[in-house]
């Protein structure tokens, strides 16, 4: 793929922020020239404004942040083109994103548009395989023309896993949290998150594809998106989930939806997003790879409830848990004879205690 069909370069623009060698901007990729081969780039920045702008504001932030090693292979791939229409630069965005996950890069989508969701999450299509969306905003709005419902109504629907993080009770309808439950969504309130905040980890660990939404940042540590809400995750929180998605060895690709730069006079949450999006990209180089479920890597923990009991699995050089939930059937011939589901220690003490893993449940009415 020639990237200048797409999207505009940035390079001209910030080549002075990439002098610096302590800075992350002087190891970033960012003329369209020199670019090194896709198979080795690990990362690719895009901008994807409807308002030109705001990702190069959040850009200036994010390349004067202080790198932590040498070897990145990190792109920036500029900014999308914008089409006649939505429509068509929503087709683009799914174009250059679908390609990028065929060259096994991980696209970071910047975008003061939440609408360009659906078209991320399309890119993942041709491959033909189940996807999990975890989504993190204070909303969850259904209503026809909004992003969520229209990924929810696609057919083929290839949806596999659905999870809403941050999302305030007082702004959802709650027919819209039952609909929500009753597809087996795992909804975790703030509330909820920051009772247990590390269960988030397995959360996003299971997920393919993640939107965040600045909208679920609080007004303080956020003004400049479209919710502006007083209530919502701190900055320190977001960066905490930006740092699980990153570590999230399953985790393809991501889009921070939302932030709007004329909103943003003094850069406060240009900088926050800038620090999102370094903390996504530490945590991607903190990955480990993903091994064989035996006793050469995981430690296997037989619980003896349910009929023949569940089956938990430790790895042994870090603290990560999985669910071994045993398949039969039609669910067994697409996804073979388990599903290994990222859980957390307090689901195999629940386990212990004789009780159910709610993820246990979900997992299985999913493959049903």
């Amino acid at each position: 793929m020639d990237i200048r069909l797409f999207a505009d370069s940035v390079h001209d623009a910030l080549e002075e922020l990439t002098q610096n060698p302590a800075h992350l901007g002087s190891v970033i990729f960012n003329h369209f020239d020199r670019l090194p081969k896709w198979r080795d780039l690990d990362l690719a920045l895009i901008g994807a404004d409807t308002e030109p702008g705001s990702a190069d504001v959040v850009r200036r932030e994010l390349y004067q942040l202080t790198r932590s090693r040498d070897n990145y292979r990190l792109a920036d791939l500029g900014n999308l083109r914008p089409a006649a229409d939505r429509e068509q630069t929503a087709g683009r965005l799914r174009e250059v994103c679908a390609y990028l996950l065929d060259q096994g890069v991980l696209p970071v989508v910047l975008t003061d548009d939440p609408s360009l969701l659906p078209a991320q999450y399309l890119a993942y299509e041709h491959l033909g395989q189940p996807v999990s969306l975890a989504i993190v905003d204070s909303r969850a709005d259904l209503a026809e023309t909004q992003p969520l419902a229209k990924i929810l109504a696609h057919r083929p629907n290839y949806l596999f896993g659905l999870s809403l993080l941050g999302y305030q009770q007082y702004l959802v309808p709650a027919e819209h949290l039952a609909l929500l439950q009753k597809i087996n969504t795992d909804l975790l309130s703030v509330g909820k998150m920051r009772d247990h905040f590390r269960e988030v980890e397995p959360v996003l660990r299971g997920a393919d594809l993640l939107g965040f939404h600045l909208g679920a940042v609080r007004r303080a540590d956020a003004p400049a998106n479209r919710v502006r809400h007083p209530f919502g995750l701190t900055g320190e929180e977001a960066c905490q989930l930006a740092w699980y998605a990153g570590h999230a060895e399953r985790l393809r690709s991501v889009g921070f939806y939302g932030y709007q730069a004329d909103s943003d006079p003094f850069g406060q949450t240009a900088a926050l997003l800038a620090v999102m999006v370094w903390y996504l990209v530490e945590g991607f180089y903190h990955r480990s790879p993903l091994q064989p479920f035996t006793e050469d890597f995981y430690i296997k923990f037989h619980v003896p409830v349910l009929g023949d009991g569940l089956v938990f699995y430790k790895h042994r050089h870090h603290d990560k848990w999985w669910l071994e939930v045993p398949l039969t059937g039609p669910a067994a011939q697409a996804f073979g004879a388990a599903l290994h589901v990222p859980c957390s220690q307090l689901d195999y003490e629940q386990a212990v205690a004789g009780s159910l893993p709610d993820r246990w449940v979900r997992a299985v009415e999913r493959a049903s």
